[in-house]
């Protein structure tokens, strides 16, 4: 700490093995908000005083690494008739040079798990003020059937097998007018897709792999352009 500049440095701050649970109630409401217990606010003092205006240079605070590492987070939602439950471990956060406030890139990797069978992973870079982002995404054999309960709030359609992979370029600016721009390039493999309908329980969908290749999004200005759809295994 240099109190002369104002400037806090820290070269790193590391965790590990930490467990978490997420869950959306019935009523909507979070598990982690309700554990909080928010003090009553100080009483708002009406009187006013005549100060001088100052100019005073704001604190720098930086931080050279943060690491989260080996992580499990579980999410439930039990708004649904049947509980959606998505699993994450394995865990893995790492975000370098970090300086608040300011403009600089702060370079970000991200992996896990998803419910003990497919992975994530987000590497790229992202400025704070204002807000942007470079990032490359990818899924690897992301199973669809544990996301039954948001299919069922739209279609009386059961997923009873499938999985998803995607890989993709990610580019995404929030200028000081809070007009998004939002550019995704890349490509989404659906495979091994089989569903039923719900009413009578009979197949209703099923083929081996359904591909989108070459995907050039653009919003503002809207741009869809895309190499190849193929549907194969139907």
């Amino acid at each position: 700490v240099n109190l002369a500049k104002k400037t806090v440095h820290v070269g790193a701050v590391k965790t590990s093995g930490a467990s978490i649970l997420v869950r959306q109630n019935k009523d909507g409401t979070l598990n982690l908000v309700s554990a909080l217990t928010l003090a009553e606010p100080a009483p708002v003092s009406t009187t006013t005083t005549n100060s001088p205006a100052t100019n005073a240079t704001p604190w720098t605070v930086k931080v050279d690494d943060v690491a989260l590492e080996n992580w499990a987070i579980k999410f439930e939602d039990q708004k649904f008739a049947k509980d959606g439950v998505i699993a994450l471990d394995q865990l893995a956060l790492s975000l370098k040079e970090i300086v608040l406030p300011g403009s600089a890139p702060i370079q970000i990797s991200f992996s896990t798990r998803i419910n003990g069978s497919g992975t994530a992973s987000l590497n790229g870079s992202s400025v704070l003020s204002p807000f942007s982002a470079d990032l490359k995404v990818n899924l690897v054999n992301i199973a669809l059937p544990p996301f039954q309960p948001y299919v069922d709030e739209h279609l009386k359609l059961a997923i009873t097998d499938g999985n998803a992979n995607l890989e993709s370029d990610i580019l995404l600016s929030l200028a000081e007018s809070n007009s998004a721009m939002l550019k995704f390039k890349g490509g989404l493999e659906i495979k091994q897709f089989t569903s039923s309908d719900q009413s009578e329980m009979n197949e209703f969908l099923k083929f081996d792999s359904f591909k989108i290749s070459g995907a050039d999004v653009e919003l503002s200005p809207n741009k869809f352009l895309i190499d190849e759809v193929k549907l194969s295994g139907l």
